[in-house]
């Protein structure tokens, strides 16, 4: 009888196809004597599970983009820059995850400030902020084209 049972199953898995990740169509399905959740895995709970962190992450984005807002606000008062400029994945819908930094460019911002401005918005906004400034730097047309401008 355990001989009968393992036949059947080797049976049912050359006709599903052992690579169960496949996606399965019709006629592997009328083959199969299963389920059709066991032949062919319904991603269905994984899928929405991956659009709710995504939705989470993208509600994160928007808090820390009016976070990084107000703190460059704070940061006008104590030092002198001409624009700031957002870039990297603050910018990009869905890129944005917890242990992410925030990439802000600067123009007029003098050499003299440039750590104070990178510790004040690392205090500020609790994160690791990189700043650059954008005068001569390579990743400038790139920030102009593809950042988002705030002062």
């Amino acid at each position: 009888m355990k001989s009968l049972k393992k036949t059947k199953m080797t049976g049912r898995q050359d006709a599903c196809s052992t690579n169960r990740l496949e996606a399965c169509s019709t006629s592997r399905q009328d083959a199969c004597s299963t389920s059709r959740l066991e032949a062919c895995p319904n991603t269905y709970l994984l899928d929405e599970i991956i659009r709710a962190k995504r939705g989470k992450r993208e509600v994160l984005r928007v808090e820390q983009i009016k976070k990084v807002l107000a703190a460059l606000d704070k940061l006008a008062e104590q030092l002198s820059f001409t624009e700031a400029y957002l870039f990297g994945s603050l910018v990009k819908p869905y890129a944005f995850y917890p242990e992410s930094d925030i990439d802000i460019g600067f123009t007029g911002l003098k050499d003299t400030d440039f750590f104070k401005a990178m510790a004040f918005l690392s205090s500020e906004l609790g994160r690791e902020v990189d700043v650059i400034q954008m005068e001569g730097h390579r990743l400038t047309p790139k920030i102009l084209k593809e950042g988002l401008r705030i002062k």
